[in-house]
């Protein structure tokens, strides 16, 4: 056999569940075994004293009435019993205060020594017979009379033999089929799982949604089957969303080509003046420089959402950020004829990654700037708060994912309260269809925001903030309604210094 099939073989399941089986069949056999033989013996020498004693007890009152006055009738006595009793060796002696053998029956054992008592029954081994001995007290002489009845332990251990070559004939059949039950035993625990395994290994990656088998019997199996087609939805959502990550990025970045080749073909098409040229090299500027926000973008978006790249993170005072935030869009507010008001606590600490904490805070401004119009107000709120608090009234939804980039535990030490960053705008808002979605990569509220806007971003703004508080343990919420306005909502964990 193959070297390959013999490790197979010896690493089966079935084959170490066979093992164990008969180890256990075997050792359990052996146990029981040894404590039956203890217990038969044991039972067996509790029903040989029992005897004796009542023999013991019925020559006692048989001596009361005959002896010494009637000893011939008294000694014939023991002989018939003796005689009855002869296939068992049993026996009975007299013997005097003296030590001397009064009476025995011819199949007597040699004396043996013995300390005689006085009072009461002692039972004891002797030179293998099992010897119950009392002391009888002569109404005449008043002396005692030592009455020994004993009983040979031949029979019992005979016995014992007997079961001991049963048991040991037994115990070799047990253990000559305990391995064809045990490998059917495995073979019919195993079968479930072989089946579970070949519909696992038949998994494509476009059909991860395809559920395993359910035997509902309620048992271990189901409950792996249940837990892997859990894992396979998410990981079918995942790998869904990931596909349209990728095509809709293909697709944004292939407009911003075609327009960069559309232009140089056009230009490239006849001879130009240098100052036409130059005012191609502008436009080709400024539409390299649109492809490379929007890769930018993606960058961050995959290093924000990436486990196997960890995030760099220091001690940050987001109140600082925010300001200065504040201060880089009050410019672009004022052009456009928008209040930008801010509230800001003194001092916030969080453990974050400082271009990832500025870039959704600007992102958050930009979009309230952005889609508000002129003499319209853009509040922005900086407040420690003491736990999360629940967002769900109005038109809202939670930036919440089944796959966050990071555990809890590991996105929230030291933690000492929250903070809460609330960016609202009293711009175009967004419609109640579309507010599910504006976490969604590239999604874009066109109807309402870019008609009214007069410009639209990537779609990724809102997607990369979800995805960079959501690596920092914390929780995004937006409210909005059409015409009146939007509420985006940051909670994060704060640290201690």
């Amino acid at each position: 056999m193959p070297s390959g099939l013999v490790k197979h073989a010896v690493g089966s399941f079935r084959l170490r569940l066979m093992v164990w089986n008969a180890l256990g069949v075997a050792v359990v056999g052996l146990a029981t075994t040894i404590t039956l033989r203890f217990l038969l013996a044991a039972a067996l020498l509790a029903d040989l004293d029992a005897v004796l004693k009542q023999d013991a007890q019925e020559i006692l009152l048989d001596m009361q009435a005959k002896y010494p006055h009637d000893s011939r009738a008294f000694f014939d006595d023991l002989e018939r019993k003796a005689q009855a009793h002869e296939l068992f060796g049993w026996y009975v002696r007299l013997i005097d205060h003296r030590g001397r053998q009064i009476w025995a029956n011819p199949h007597a054992p040699p004396q043996s020594p013995w300390t005689p008592n006085e009072v009461g029954m002692r039972v004891a081994d002797k030179n293998g017979y099992r010897v119950v001995q009392f002391a009888f007290k002569g109404p005449v002489d008043r002396h005692f009379t030592t009455v020994r009845v004993g009983s040979s332990l031949g029979p019992m251990a005979r016995a014992r033999a007997r079961f001991d070559r049963m048991a040991f004939l037994i115990s070799l059949g047990v253990l000559a089929v305990s391995p064809a039950v045990g490998y059917w035993l495995g073979s019919s625990m195993i079968r479930p799982l072989t089946e579970l395994t070949r519909r696992a290994d038949e998994l494509q990656p476009n059909r991860l949604a395809t559920p395993l088998p359910l035997r509902g019997v309620s048992d271990e199996l189901d409950l792996l089957s249940l837990t892997i087609n859990r894992l396979l939805e998410r990981l079918a959502r995942y790998v869904g969303e990931r596909q349209d990550y990728l095509s809709n990025a293909a697709h944004e970045l292939r407009t911003p080509l075609a327009a960069l080749r559309s232009t140089i073909e056009v230009t490239l098409d006849r001879d130009r003046t240098a100052l036409e040229y130059q005012e191609v090299l502008v436009r080709l500027m400024e539409e390299s420089e649109s492809l490379e926000s929007l890769v930018r973008q993606l960058l961050l978006l995959a290093e924000s959402e990436s486990p196997r790249q960890p995030v760099i993170r220091e001690t940050l005072d987001w109140c600082e950020i925010a300001r200065m935030a504040a201060a880089m869009f009050e410019a672009a507010a004022e052009v456009k004829g928008i209040r930008l008001q801010t509230q800001i606590d003194a001092r916030m600490l969080v453990q974050a990654n400082s271009h990832h904490l500025r870039q959704v805070v600007n992102n958050l401004l930009d979009n309230a700037v952005k889609y508000t119009p002129a003499g319209g107000v853009v509040r922005m709120t900086l407040r420690r708060v003491e736990s999360p608090t629940s967002l769900d009234s109005g038109h809202g939804v939670d930036g919440v994912r089944d796959y966050p980039s990071e555990s809890a535990s590991e996105s929230r030490p030291h933690l000492h309260g929250w903070g809460e960053l609330i960016v609202a705008d009293t711009g175009i808002g967004i419609d109640g269809a579309d507010v599910p979605r504006v976490f969604e990569r590239f999604f874009r509220a066109d109807r309402a925001r870019q008609r009214d806007a007069g410009s639209g971003g990537s779609g990724l703004g809102l997607s990369i903030c979800q995805s960079i508080v959501l690596a920092h343990g914390g929780t995004i919420h937006l409210r909005s309604q059409l015409g009146q306005g939007t509420t985006v909502t940051v909670q994060l964990p704060l640290s201690v210094s």
